[in-house]
């Protein structure tokens, strides 16, 4: 059974309706059967692939994000961002969303996390406030894009792992290229609100009431400061602040602010380890298939083509953009992560590209994934909140698409926008 053939067995589990981790582990397996590898070899080796320190990561900031959800933490940093003078603003509770998404994706690094919880939140306060459910929902979508790109980012962090390159430096290289699609994002959302005249959200308070919420929310506020700064004085690994992230989230949650109770720190508990289980058996899984199709030399045979097809960087980046989005409709998202990462960038680093910047890139173009038909995971979990189909939502997202896309190509052809702050921290 060649390389080839492995390939076309996955895509044909696929489009029988087969999770994509069982179509991948399950032809993985069978071509180890007829290989002769033994089936005990071939476990261990999807096993040690998840046996690694920056992947051990993934899942406490899994429960941290889930404990800050279940805890009150989210609720303390909306409420601050939609009482201040944003709010005033023409359409001031988009915005408001937006700048609280890059706050949240601070502390969670997913979208599904944002959406989830700060997600329901900001839904149902726009709806209140006079928005219409599908325009609330849409910039709760395109905002929540923000998660999986600033760190601590689930994806980059998986990329590391698969590229073997330092996991610091890749959750560095997504502050940048994540505050730029804030402040596109934002733009874009003041154009909306002008043309189609959204309201304004004034809160009249004294200045006692002011300082009560600001102090209230500065605990929660911290988080993202402590996380950021911690990964940029270079004193901690990634596991090391998932765990300090963990710590501080479980004291705000439990002590300061008092709102996690036994019966809802079960459920984080449960939720964090489903989310957790499940990503790091897509790691798994992928993996394995990773390492068959690089063995049968379809990974060499792909490099080779490309970089005979065209030796300018920015035409393979293209190509890579193009084939990413079409496989991010389709796919998993950290799944195609785990696949493509070995096919793709030995051509890319060939061609002159950083691999940091290839891994951004990579990251980025899959997460769309997440927002187009017809897997659309977060249109799906938007169309389970609101009730609104999930083909709906994708339509009144249509218009936050040309900020985001006009992020990516920024991130395209302008390296030093992810290679910056990793070479000015690194002293690279």
């Amino acid at each position: 059974m060649s390389g080839f053939e492995t390939v076309l067995l996955v895509l044909a589990l696929i489009v029988l309706g087969v999770p994509v981790s069982y179509s991948m582990l399950g032809a993985s397996l069978l071509y180890g059967m007829l290989a002769g590898i033994p089936i005990g070899s071939m476990v261990m080796r999807a096993a040690n692939s998840v046996n690694s320190a920056t992947l051990l990561a993934i899942p406490a900031f899994i429960f941290a994000s889930t404990l800050m959800n279940h805890g009150g933490v989210t609720l303390r940093i909306f409420e601050f961002v939609n009482k201040s003078r944003i709010g005033a603003w023409r359409g001031g509770l988009a915005q408001v969303n937006v700048l609280a998404s890059l706050i949240f994706s601070g502390m969670s690094g997913a979208a599904l996390a944002d959406i989830g919880g700060l997600g329901k939140v900001e839904i149902k306060a726009m709806h209140e406030a006079g928005y219409k459910l599908k325009d609330a929902t849409a910039v709760t979508m395109a905002s929540s894009i923000i998660g999986p790109i600033f760190p601590p980012s689930i994806p980059l962090l998986l990329y590391a792992v698969v590229a073997q390159v330092s996991g610091l430096e890749m959750l560095m290289s997504g502050i940048v290229p994540g505050i730029l699609i804030t402040l596109f994002l934002m733009f874009q959302v003041a154009y909306i609100a002008r043309r189609n005249n959204w309201p304004t959200t004034v809160h009249d308070m004294t200045g006692a009431e002011k300082w009560r919420v600001f102090w209230r929310a500065l605990p929660a506020l911290l988080m993202p400061l402590l996380l950021v700064v911690g990964l940029l004085s270079g004193w901690y690994s990634p596991i090391e602040l998932a765990c300090l992230t963990v710590f501080y989230a479980f004291f705000l949650s439990a002590i300061l602010y008092r709102d996690l109770t036994l019966r809802s720190f079960a459920a984080t508990v449960r939720e964090a380890v489903a989310s957790a289980s499940g990503i790091l058996f897509i790691a798994a899984s992928a993996s394995l298939f990773a390492w068959v199709i690089t063995f049968e030399g379809v990974a060499e045979l792909a490099r080779l083509y490309l970089t005979d097809f065209t030796e300018n960087k920015y035409v393979l980046l293209l190509i890579a953009v193009v084939v990413l989005l079409i496989w991010g409709m389709v796919m998993d998202m950290l799944a195609a992560l785990l696949i493509f990462t070995p096919i793709l960038l030995p051509a890319a680093i060939e061609l002159g590209v950083h691999p940091v910047q290839f891994g951004v890139v990579m990251c980025f173009t899959l997460i769309l994934g997440l927002y187009t038909p017809p897997v659309g995971v977060c249109l799906f979990l938007g169309s389970q909140i609101t009730g609104i189909p999930a083909l709906k939502i994708f339509q009144a997202m249509l218009p936050y698409y040309l900020p985001i896309l006009a992020a990516l190509a920024a991130v395209v052809l302008i390296p030093e926008l992810t290679t910056f702050v990793p070479e000015l921290i690194m002293g690279r």
